[in-house]
């Protein structure tokens, strides 16, 4: 293929995935560094789109992994958020230090598209933005905060916060081991005091250790 050929190729990649993020409500800064497209060519593209300005987010980007473990739901649906990125190839197994540096290109762009639209497709009244999506990838490709990993009872997918002491149980694994934690106690209180230890604390006398 000429050169001259690939470039124009490469360059209708840019826009089309630039539009992609545009759609996905992306800020300014997010769509330059995936594309490659400097800001001012975004803000042409923008005009030319007939983007309303009222319609971007604005601000810094989320940078607090905190948010993916807030509810045992959005554990959940940010475990399944990484299997797609790492599924659709938005992430490798290999860790990259400096991945916010290194880790947008156009190609990895496009899979971060993918791996957000089909979690749409599945989920799509989850509150996950594509700007988190984006956290999520970054901070799995550095692996200092976050990996996937495996439920210690029921060996399912999840997302593991590594500077976090917590069990690394699935939200429904966690949840069956509160209710059963919750029926022993009730249990134990419905069933009421050991009859010989009332007989022992009424007489004064101490029972036999063994």
């Amino acid at each position: 293929m000429p050169i001259g050929e690939d470039r124009i190729g490469r360059d209708l990649r840019r826009y089309q995935l630039a539009m992609r993020l545009v759609a996905h409500e992306a800020r300014t800064g997010t769509i330059c560094d995936w594309t490659g497209l400097t800001r001012e060519r975004l803000k042409t593209l923008r005009r030319e789109w007939g983007i309303p300005t009222e319609t971007r987010h604005r601000g810094p980007s989320p940078t607090s992994v905190s948010v993916f473990f807030r509810s045992p739901r959005a554990r959940s649906e940010a475990s399944l958020l990484a299997m797609l990125c790492r599924m659709m190839g938005a992430v490798s197994s290999t860790r990259i230090p400096d991945a916010v540096r290194l880790l947008p290109s156009l190609d990895r762009g496009e899979r971060l598209c993918d791996a957000f639209e089909a979690f749409r497709v599945c989920l799509p009244e989850s509150p996950v933005e594509f700007e988190q999506v984006v956290l999520l990838a970054l901070a799995l490709a550095q692996g200092d905060a976050l990996e996937l990993g495996h439920c210690k009872n029921c060996d399912a997918i999840i997302l593991i916060d590594r500077l976090s002491v917590v069990r690394c149980i699935c939200s429904f694994c966690h949840r069956d081991v509160g209710q059963r934690t919750s029926m022993d106690e009730a249990t134990v209180a419905a069933a009421g005091p050991d009859d010989s230890a009332a007989d022992e604390r009424s007489t004064g006398q101490q029972g036999s250790l063994f």
